[in-house]
């Protein structure tokens, strides 16, 4: 079997999982961060949840402008905290290596929160996503390692109050809910 019919059937797999979480934000990622699959709800809350995407890359790369949001420095914090997890479970993983090398030397705010002595992974948290087709929506995140595959990990997000429940159920009525290939 080739790396390419691996990562074919890991696709397909990740796929298969979310078909249950069709009408929910949430993202599937290895433990690079890069997006395996998501579903289309969360791609159109941020163009960071599209398969292929790698969040930290994202945070730390991505548009200068999501730097501006309020916040930011807090959910790019969080990222940081992800892959320093990883590279603590995963001693000697080439890819993550590579990714903290690449961030760290072109991104200052990276190598800032990376040499944060309290830099710690968050398994709970909030975000809000300001700029959706349907407004503003505040969301509360869980992430969840799967069973049996502490590899992938799986963000998982909810509203957090009414007006923000109002405002997932106007983008999901905008937007089709069949998982992202």
């Amino acid at each position: 079997m080739t790396a390419h019919d691996d990562r074919a059937r890991l696709q397909t797999r990740a796929e298969e999982f979310l078909e249950g979480w069709a009408s929910a934000p949430v993202v599937l990622c290895n433990r690079r961060l890069d997006v395996l699959a998501s579903t289309a709800l969360a791609v159109s809350l941020s163009p960071g949840f599209a398969p292929g995407t790698n969040l930290a890359r994202f945070a730390f790369l991505g548009p200068a402008e999501q730097r501006e949001h309020p916040r930011w420095a807090e959910m790019a914090t969080v990222t940081a905290g992800m892959l320093r997890e990883s590279i603590d479970e995963h001693d000697h993983d080439r890819g993550v290596e590579l990714i903290i090398g690449e961030l760290s030397t072109r991104s200052r705010e990276f190598a800032e929160v990376w040499a944060s002595t309290e830099l710690e992974g968050r398994v709970t948290g909030s975000i809000r996503f300001d700029e959706t087709a349907a407004g503003a929506i505040g969301l509360s995140f869980t992430l969840l390692h799967l069973p049996g595959d502490a590899d992938d990990l799986l963000i998982a997000f909810a509203p957090v109050d009414q007006a923000s429940r109002t405002a997932l159920a106007a983008l999901r009525a905008a937007v089709p809910v069949v998982p992202e290939a």
